[in-house]
């Protein structure tokens, strides 16, 4: 069943060097960063469109920077199913995320309390273990000498996600 969400296309690479077995990368193209998750949708999709361009002209958001300098595990320590780039604090994204989540509040069917940004770069389906954590850890070590991953965020998306995540529809910003 395909469901649906909003985000920002985020093609990071400067980490992938560090990837490594169990992991896989997840290819670039696919990585994003999810704004707010609708689930699968009951509404005709015209009406997200439509409810996406009425929050956009109204609150006008501008083009604004992320800047990732590292790595952790998402969703958890003891639940290691990604790596992924972590930003650093915006307020342009946090205020991009609660105008969403206001305009779409009685379809979310986000089941997080907190907005945890993150791109997933990497992918296992080995369970957690002692081992699968020092790898990680280790990665995530290595990723605070790659320095700063810069991305300049021009748009959103209206996503739906099957197998492999695609665009609906891209909304550019001033």
């Amino acid at each position: 069943m395909a469901t649906y969400f909003i985000g920002i296309k985020a093609p990071l690479a400067c980490f992938d060097n560090l990837v490594r077995e169990p992991f896989r990368l997840i290819p670039v193209e696919q990585r994003h960063l999810t704004l707010i998750y609708l689930g699968s949708l009951r509404r005709p999709k015209q009406e997200i469109y439509t409810r996406i361009e009425k929050a956009l002209n109204r609150y006008m958001p501008r083009r604004f920077t992320l800047v990732f300098d590292r790595l952790q595990p998402y969703p958890s320590w003891s639940k290691i199913r990604y790596i992924a780039a972590i930003p650093r604090f915006s307020q342009r994204l946090l205020d991009l995320h609660q105008l969403l989540k206001r305009e779409f509040h009685d379809v979310l069917q986000d089941r997080w309390e907190t907005f945890s940004p993150h791109v997933s770069i990497a992918i296992t389906r080995w369970k957690t273990d002692p081992m699968v954590q020092a790898l990680v850890r280790e990665i995530c070590e290595e990723a605070r000498t790659v320095g700063e991953c810069i991305l300049e965020v021009e748009e959103i998306c209206f996503y739906i996600a099957t197998d492999k995540y695609s665009v609906l529809r891209e909304y550019e910003l001033p």
